[in-house]
């Protein structure tokens, strides 16, 4: 599994520190980071102090998370992953009344409809892809499963693989972008 070091843009609010923090205790061997003033050359230095082999940043829009930007961190810094993930909406676990132990593995399920967005998200989370009606090799504590919204492109969230309760945090997506040249 990889480190994965998760920050925020700078001046968070006290939903976008939640919602890192929900996110960090939902991800196996994640590390939430405040970014303070750190630039970001300063956050691929972070990154690289804690050997994380990821990082995901949370920038906020209007108060709240905004988008949610992916890199590899590589020799010469921070590498995008793609897609960009713009948000439009989430809801924090403790908004949902649950509580969840420290989880040791994560897979990824799919709708056929959003495939490519679970392919990616599995891809960068370096856990397996669960096909739709098939059970994993072995069984995961959470599964993040895609599927499409009502109301704009994708909604994820994190279930337990146990009981299959919603265990959050829920992030609806407005939209993509794949080419980030």
């Amino acid at each position: 599994m990889p480190t994965i070091m998760i920050t925020m843009s700078r001046r968070p609010t006290p939903i976008i520190r939640t919602f890192c923090n929900e996110l960090a205790a939902v991800l196996p061997n994640a590390i939430r980071v405040n970014r303070g003033k750190m630039s970001f050359e300063d956050i691929a230095e972070k990154a690289w102090e804690l050997e994380a082999d990821k990082v995901i940043l949370v920038a906020r829009w209007k108060g709240n998370p905004g988008k949610m930007c992916l890199y590899n961190v590589g020799d010469e810094g921070l590498e995008p992953f793609p897609p960009l993930i713009y948000i439009y909406g989430i809801k924090l676990r403790r908004d949902m009344g649950v509580r969840l132990g420290r989880v040791r593995s994560l897979a990824v399920s799919a709708r056929p409809e959003r495939r490519r967005l679970g392919r990616a998200l599995a891809d960068f989370l370096e856990v397996p892809l669960i096909e739709p009606g098939r059970e994993p090799p072995v069984r995961p504590d959470v599964v993040l499963k895609v599927g499409p919204d009502v109301k704009r492109y994708a909604l994820m969230s994190f279930y337990r693989a146990s009981d299959g309760r919603e265990v959050g945090p829920r992030i609806r997506v407005r939209h993509l972008i794949w080419d980030l040249e």
